[in-house]
């Protein structure tokens, strides 16, 4: 979502110990959150993507979402970040 604009971002990109960056597909349903924001228009802001780990060096690694947003057209990274490990077998 675009914070300041409080409307649907243009899109959200994941990236991968701050460099790789992963396009995720934007604008699927989440009605949840036109529910609590009381606003229809961000029923479609829901987003998902798929990566391979296989370019990865095994050990752990930080994930960042980023949102463009519609004014500025540039990335804003949100406050959570995760980690996750990638283990060879």
């Amino acid at each position: 979502m675009d914070g300041p604009r409080e409307a649907p971002a243009l899109r959200m990109d994941v990236l991968v110990d701050s460099v790789r960056r992963i396009p995720m597909r934007y604008g699927e349903p989440r009605p949840v959150i036109a529910y609590y924001q009381t606003d229809v228009s961000l029923t479609d802001v829901g987003f998902s993507g798929t990566s391979s780990t296989a370019d990865l060096a095994p050990g752990r690694h930080r994930l960042e979402i980023e949102v463009v947003e519609r004014d500025f057209k540039r990335p804003v990274a949100a406050d959570d970040r995760l980690s996750f490990t990638v283990a060879r077998s």
